[in-house]
């Protein structure tokens, strides 16, 4: 199994939003839990298109998922906000 680099918190979020872009629409960016950890749920043109679930461990995401199958979309219909 190959080893992939770490690439970075800035560099991870251009590639997303870079991806939504290219689709079309206004693309919004927002916080969520998924299975326990952080996410983010991504919304074009106000309809949920994918989820990303981040792992995080000492400050730093080591790994990200990404969700895209509309049936497995429907159980993320509500933003989470997160606290302290």
């Amino acid at each position: 199994m190959a080893v992939r680099p770490i690439v970075g918190a800035d560099r991870l979020g251009r590639y997303l939003i870079g991806g939504m872009a290219k689709a079309g629409g206004a693309a919004v960016a927002a916080v969520t839990w998924v299975n326990g950890q952080f996410g983010i749920r991504m919304l074009l043109g106000g309809e949920l298109v994918g989820v990303v679930s981040l792992t995080v461990a000492d400050g730093r995401v080591t790994r990200a998922y990404a969700i895209a199958n509309p049936a497995k979309l429907e159980r993320f219909s509500e933003e989470v906000l997160l606290r302290r």
